[in-house]
């Protein structure tokens, strides 16, 4: 018995070793490929992505969980603002090409004070923000924390109210500080990617996924363990984040636009973002219809239309 322990030991080392060479090889071919479409700026230990395009009044985008800037770059809606904005397309902490440094629990709060950070450093002395998804969380937390700096919000398929998505708790293992970074190194990305086209179609259901959408969003760059680290530790934080901030957004001053699709199969706009409009009476919803969770390429010339609209209100 005790021999036949020491082999499957060893077998299980084995491959361990050889799924965590797999993936860093991947990893590395993905940075090459994907090299970063704006600049990188250093705030302390952290690094943050930011592409910026256009001019005119600023504006910036902040992506949902388990995406990054080229998912904003290869939807129509962004030339659309480059057209009268000044758009700044910015990696959330963790993902794409944006770092998350140990020591720093990755709240909506502690994400938002980094990105205003970098919006000081970059001049933007004034903004809207544009979130999609988690990233509603991080432009509420911008707002409430900086109400003299952001000027609106235009919040896109965005989850607010607890405790609707238990199923977010499935990803907690990959977020645990030893467990974590042994599965997030080895069996979850290739886990993974069998499941990722099937992930795709449900979050741009009932419209088929963009070709331009699949061109710029490398499968490699989406596994990378640091990305499946950030993905994993803001599904984990989801519901406990939306309770946050759903009370922060009571107490905005700022023009709040609320954008969903009507077949949103991942959020259930009713429950979210319905809600949330009720409970911001100076607030206005936009139900797009035949659209899903990806709105903003389903629907880039009515979501433009209302986000610009926004400016002139």
């Amino acid at each position: 018995m005790g021999r036949g322990w020491l082999a499957g030991a060893a077998l299980c080392c084995g491959a361990l070793g050889a799924a965590w060479l797999v993936n860093h090889r991947r990893e590395r071919r993905a940075l090459r490929r994907n090299p970063p479409a704006g600049h990188v700026l250093r705030l302390g230990r952290a690094r943050l992505h930011v592409h910026v395009a256009g001019s005119g009044p600023d504006i910036v985008l902040l992506h949902g969980n388990s995406s990054m800037v080229p998912d904003f770059l290869a939807s129509p809606l962004h030339s659309m603002l480059t057209e009268q904005r000044r758009v700044w397309t910015f990696d959330r902490p963790g993902f794409g090409h944006s770092n998350r440094p140990e020591g720093t629990v990755w709240t909506a709060d502690a994400q938002a004070d980094l990105i205003l950070g970098a919006m000081d450093r970059l001049g933007i002395r004034q903004a809207e923000v544009l979130g999609h998804s988690w990233g509603c969380l991080v432009a509420i937390a911008m707002a409430s924390r900086a109400p003299g700096v952001i000027t609106g919000l235009h919040l896109l398929s965005g989850y607010y109210h607890p405790p609707e998505r238990p199923s977010q708790l499935a990803f907690a293992p990959a977020a645990l500080p030893v467990l974590g970074p042994l599965i997030r190194h080895t069996v979850l990305p290739l886990a993974v990617r069998p499941f990722l086209r099937r992930i795709l179609r449900k979050m741009f259901r009932p419209t088929d996924v963009s070709h331009r959408f699949r061109r710029a969003m490398d499968r490699d760059m989406l596994l990378r363990p640091p990305h499946v680290q950030a993905t994993a530790e803001d599904s984990t934080l989801m519901m406990r984040e939306a309770l946050r901030q759903s009370h922060a957004a009571w107490h905005l001053d700022q023009p709040v636009t609320i954008i969903v699709g009507e077949e949103d199969s991942v959020i259930d706009w009713r429950r979210q973002s319905a809600r949330l409009h009720r409970a911001l009476p100076g607030s206005r919803l936009l139900v797009v219809p035949g659209a899903g969770h990806m709105v903003h390429h389903s629907a880039p010339d009515l979501v433009g239309a209302e986000v610009l609209r926004g400016t002139s209100r």
